[in-house]
């Protein structure tokens, strides 16, 4: 209770607390509500190989811990405990039943618990059996399934740089491109200098360090059909006309807007028919594939051959 009501009081005072009410309850719920319990099993088994992926051992443990958990009598006094942290674990992780891959780090600590149940419960049976040439057995269990998935990750661990895997894994999403845009960014404004990211990238307001003119982080939200999204739209439309930031970066990349058949195309319009108009183009990164993105600056931007088709523009404000 004492961190929520900290969280409260400091979100009243800084007059964002109906903005809180409205993200986690009034539209966290109808978010949560749009797929379907019936939809529940094939969207976690769509979700699954990729989770799994090279540590099918290590959650076998798992699964065996859980048959040594129900079992050991020492556990018992630890159970109501278990079980809470379990269903919690599970729920985290299902909630809304869109299984993304990064939703399951919620659950790696029960199922950890579970694995380390497991080589405990093989241990005990071991002893039972009275075999000292088998002792050693829990420990190569242990071995095997984390050695397998990190040598089945070795190019990730061991042999790729940073940047090579967030395109490998991320790709088309720009950020291994954040701080050389960051970069940029800061040498066209001051600190103080706020910034809007047409588009959910918010990586690029932390690696230039200057705040957002729009309290939209993330534009997937009013691109999702519901009676909220115009309201959203206006209100973003509205932060950047009253106060103009000195450079915007506008996003054209279909992942990064998450646009629909049904969705609303307010923000678009304005984009073409406000803010190109009274800013110009001093930027251009374009991600042609994994291995390869360019960079133009200045005149070189505006004289970019796929202008139309670049994935991400920065744009300054005009001076009079």
């Amino acid at each position: 209770a004492v961190p929520l009501g900290a969280a409260a009081a400091w979100l009243l005072s800084t007059g964002a607390f109906n903005q809180f009410l409205f993200w986690n309850f009034q539209y966290g719920i109808e978010f949560g509500a749009r797929i379907p319990f019936s939809e529940f099993p094939s969207q976690l088994w769509q979700a699954l190989p990729g989770i799994i992926n090279g540590y099918f051992l290590a959650w076998f443990l798992a699964g065996i811990g859980i048959f040594f958990a129900l079992r050991a009598q020492r556990l018992k006094p630890f159970m109501f405990f278990i079980a809470c942290f379990s269903l919690a674990s599970a729920a985290a992780v299902s909630l809304g039943f869109q299984f993304r891959s990064h939703y399951f780090v919620m659950i790696l600590p029960a199922l950890s618990l579970f694995a380390g149940i497991a080589i405990t419960g093989l241990g005990d049976w071991l002893k039972t059996r009275g075999s000292s040439a088998l002792a050693p057995l829990p420990a190569l269990a242990v071995l095997v399934a984390v050695g397998y998935g990190v040598y089945s990750e070795r190019d990730y661990f061991f042999r790729k740089d940073v940047d090579t895997l967030s395109r490998d894994v991320y790709y088309p999403n720009p950020f291994a491109e954040v701080a050389t845009i960051a970069e940029f960014i800061k040498s066209r404004t001051a600190p103080n200098d706020k910034i809007a990211v047409l588009g959910s990238e918010p990586e690029i307001l932390v690696g230039a360090q200057r705040f957002s003119a729009t309290p939209y982080l993330f534009t997937y939200f009013f691109m999702e059909p519901h009676e909220h999204s115009v309201e959203m739209q206006k209100e973003m439309i509205a932060s950047v006309d009253k106060a103009p930031p000195k450079i915007i970066v506008l996003v054209n990349l279909p992942i990064s807007w998450g646009i629909r058949p049904r969705s609303e195309r307010l923000v678009l319009n304005w984009i073409a028919t406000d803010i190109k108009p009274r800013y110009d183009i001093v930027g251009v990164v374009d991600l042609l594939s994994p291995a390869q993105t360019i960079y133009k600056w200045n005149d070189e931007a505006r004289s970019y051959n796929r202008l139309a088709a670049a994935s991400i523009l920065l744009l300054q404000r005009r001076t009079l």
